[in-house]
């Protein structure tokens, strides 16, 4: 199975996200904001794809003394990479693959949807 890109939402929140997700299911990089609709998530991702040669690749040094990749327009940060990396050269070095891997990656049709760690669905009254 090749990359793919996924389009997704939390459980009782607005906003659609989208991620690149590895031929193994591992997320690689995902939306740096969130969309309102899923529409508007495609089209995000599509203006990434095609500015993709032009973004420009930051890292940064986390609190944990671990490394960080985001791509950025003009500024502003469009994609973030998923984790950290243990070694500046190896998160430079995902953060360019995402650029030559994300051209070719196909969306998933479905939105998918999940919860956040810890919330609790909403009750619905007593159990009978």
């Amino acid at each position: 199975m090749a990359p793919v890109f996924q389009l997704y939402r939390f459980w009782g929140e607005d906003g659609v996200w989208w991620r690149l997700l590895s031929a193994n299911r591992r997320g690689l990089a995902r939306s740096a904001e969130s969309y309102p609709t899923a529409q508007s998530a495609r089209a995000g991702l599509a203006r990434v794809l095609a500015d993709a040669d032009s973004l420009e690749l930051g890292v940064r040094l986390t609190a944990e003394h671990r490394w960080h990749w985001s791509l950025r327009l003009a500024g502003t940060v469009l994609v973030e990479g998923v984790g950290t990396q243990d070694r500046r050269a190896r998160c430079v070095g995902t953060g360019r693959a995402f650029q030559v891997v994300a051209a070719g990656a196909p969306v998933e049709a479905d939105v998918a949807v999940f919860r956040r760690p810890g919330r609790r669905p909403v009750e619905l009254g007593p159990a009978r």
